[in-house]
């Protein structure tokens, strides 16, 4: 009987690099935002918010660096709202940031990306 602890462990390990939360993952491009993802008492710098156009309406999907996302679509009125899951997002203003709070996930995001400003953008 051939010893199979070799395929056992390389089995492990692509599963723990398939696991890590976007390791390698590409970065996509669009504007760095402060956020405190997971409960994070303190925000950083780290988070992509990228702008795309989906059936005639623009979303940001904030990236984090973990390999996680969340969605939220701009309304028209400036303001901005969860595009799918369970939590519901809720938003303020502070001085000219939309502090925005989807669940244990909390955003700075200037107002100015919501007009476009800085942001790049596809589909169009």
């Amino acid at each position: 009987m051939a010893d199979s602890r070799p395929l056992i462990a390389a089995l492990l390990a692509g599963l723990a690099a398939a696991c890590s939360g976007g390791e390698g993952a590409p970065v996509p491009e669009g504007s760095n935002v402060a956020c405190a993802v997971a409960g994070a008492a303190d925000f950083v710098d780290e988070c992509v918010v990228e702008q795309v156009h989906e059936g005639g309406g623009d979303v940001f999907v904030i990236h984090h660096t973990d390999g996680g996302f969340r969605r939220l679509v701009v309304l028209p009125s400036g303001g901005l709202i969860a595009a799918d899951g369970a939590d519901q997002a809720v938003v303020s203003e502070e001085q000219g940031l939309l502090a925005v709070t989807l669940g244990q996930d909390r955003y700075r995001i200037p107002r100015a990306l919501l007009a476009g400003e800085g942001q790049d953008t596809d589909g169009e």
